[in-house]
């Protein structure tokens, strides 16, 4: 009897552990079961959903460049005389007008076209005499008529080397004491320089003393190399950014295509000409262009803003609601900077977050 208590004993003590322990492993499997996602209300808020769409492919080349002077709005300045430099009046960089005088060069060849219009007019006024004398002979009957038509024929040669005399003057600039005004024939910006003061200068000198570009507007010179030139064509839109200004995108169309690989870099190029009123492009910056055209083949797009990467996949999170949001794989067929296409993963007319998808992602997955 005694021992059959004792077993009984031992027997309920056995049950009380089992069922302590069974007790305990069910708390602890209620304890590590998660709870369900539910985005917040503050959250929801922030987030900003796409619909996926069909859409046509747009695709992006993007190309190097480098602003460039108009050359149908660039000037060559050279010297019509020999001379010396005796007063320098613009600096590279400067923005001359139509006339303002660049340089004073002192000249042989305008001190000889000074003393040229000095005897053209005294040949003129002897001339002129001769033939008045002349003519009031012949009223008179004291010349022949072959005098007076030789005098009237030396006026006319004195009226034109004097007419031709002064045309080189004004085109030496008028001045006196044998200096040469070299002037701006445009307006714009001297953009090269090949003068010093009181250096001597040639009139047969085939570099040019300044270059003046009217950068109202300019070209912009992409770099297309063999790979890419089939990809472009003209009338392509283009975003242009520079080092300088990274964040200002400028807008335009490809309006000419050179035909000509350079030997060497097997570069062709591609020319943008942009409007630049308020001379913030320069020649010879850098610039970073990125052209758009639109392919025959249509797939789902999407936000790039929308795409996550992680450990080498790409995903979106799909949204029906703040309880349902699906982390979605999903292939990519083409990507742009800010439309990407999709191949598989996806249907049309889903939801994806396009913001903070990020966060939500996180909140999910970790």
């Amino acid at each position: 009897m005694k021992l059959e208590k004792q077993l009984l004993s031992k027997l309920l003590l056995f049950v009380t552990l089992c069922c302590g322990f069974l007790s305990c492993k069910h708390a602890e499997t209620e304890k590590e079961k998660p709870e369900a996602f539910e985005l917040s209300d503050s959250m929801a808020r922030k987030i900003q959903l796409a619909v996926v769409k069909t859409e046509q492919v747009e695709n992006e080349l993007k190309l190097t460049a480098k602003i460039e002077a108009n050359q149908d709005r660039l000037v060559d300045v050279y010297a019509l005389v020999s001379g010396r430099v005796s007063g320098l009046k613009a600096n590279l960089g400067d923005y001359v007008t139509k006339g303002q005088t660049l340089a004073y060069i002192l000249s042989g060849d305008v001190a000889s076209a000074e003393r040229d219009l000095l005897a053209a007019e005294s040949n003129l006024n002897n001339a002129s005499r001769r033939y008045n004398a002349a003519s009031d002979m012949y009223k008179s009957g004291l010349v022949s008529e072959k005098d007076l038509v030789q005098s009237k024929s030396e006026m006319n040669l004195a009226e034109a080397e004097l007419a031709k005399a002064k045309e080189l003057q004004q085109l030496y600039g008028n001045r006196s004491k044998g200096f040469y005004e070299l002037k701006a024939p445009i307006a714009g910006f001297i953009i090269k320089k090949n003068i010093t003061d009181n250096e001597d200068v040639k009139n047969d000198n085939s570099s040019a003393l300044f270059s003046i570009a009217d950068l109202s507007e300019v070209w912009v010179m992409a770099n297309v190399y063999e790979s890419d030139i089939k990809k472009i064509k003209e009338g392509y839109e283009a975003d242009i950014t520079t080092i300088t200004y990274p964040d200002s995108v400028i807008h335009g169309k490809v309006d000419k295509l050179f035909s000509v690989l350079d030997p060497e870099s097997k570069i062709m190029k591609a020319r943008i000409t942009l409007k630049n009123n308020t001379a913030v492009l320069k020649p010879e910056m850098f610039a970073k262009v990125i052209l758009k055209y639109t392919e025959s083949e249509r797939r789902l797009e999407i936000p790039s803003a929308a795409v996550i990467f992680d450990n080498s996949r790409t995903y979106v999170m799909v949204y029906k609601d703040s309880k349902h949001i699906e982390t979605r794989l999903i292939e990519i067929y083409q990507a742009t900077t800010n439309k990407t296409y999709v191949a598989s993963g996806l249907k049309e007319g889903e939801k994806i977050i396009s913001k903070y998808q990020l966060l939500v992602y996180d909140a999910i997955n970790d």
